[in-house]
């Protein structure tokens, strides 16, 4: 990334038989839930599959399976920071389509302290709260990254909204209990 220098890899997305080729521009690394991911310019080849196609992508170290630094040169745009880019989001799920809205979250026991000690995301702020719970509200993108913290989270973390949160964290509670039937 210092040299800024572009790097040709092979990739393996989980769910894929084989690894896809990217020419990649490295922006900023991101270290997440245990795991180094690089934001880069990416640009895929033509396949039989997909065409060609250039997007900002985020890639987990891990499934990179080879990497070459090109001669290639590439300048990182004057206006990028990486903080601002990935502001809205917790994670590193940026490019879904999900908008930031507002998220609030009622959270019961000994979790409220994790929380106030180690926030979701700077846009945390306590809202209310009562017997055994303090409702949080954030101003972020719910993607796949917040809905794996709130099932994880388990009885202690409930979506008060949006609406289609909530619903979609029942669904996969519920989709979860029928496995143990």
């Amino acid at each position: 990334m210092k040299q800024n220098v572009r790097l040709q890899v092979s990739y393996q997305s989980y769910g894929s038989d084989a690894p896809r080729f990217f020419l990649l521009e490295p922006y900023c690394i991101k270290l997440f839930s245990q795991r180094w991911y690089v934001l880069a310019n990416a640009h895929r080849p033509a396949t039989a599959e997909k065409p060609e196609r250039n997007f900002m992508g985020v890639f987990a170290f891990d499934r990179i399976k080879t990497l070459e630094a090109t001669q290639d040169k590439f300048a990182l745009p004057k206006d990028f920071d990486a903080a601002t880019y990935f502001s809205e989001c917790i994670g590193v799920i940026v490019g879904d389509g999900t908008k930031a809205e507002r998220v609030v979250l009622r959270i019961y026991g000994s979790e409220i302290n994790y929380l106030r000690d180690l926030p979701l995301h700077h846009s945390q702020r306590e809202i209310g709260e009562g017997d055994g719970y303090v409702d949080f509200e954030y101003y972020l993108r719910p993607t796949y990254d917040l809905t794996r913290a709130v099932l994880t989270g388990g009885h202690k973390y409930k979506v008060l909204s949006p609406q289609w949160l909530a619903d979609d964290v029942r669904e996969q509670l519920r989709m979860a209990l029928v496995m143990y039937e």
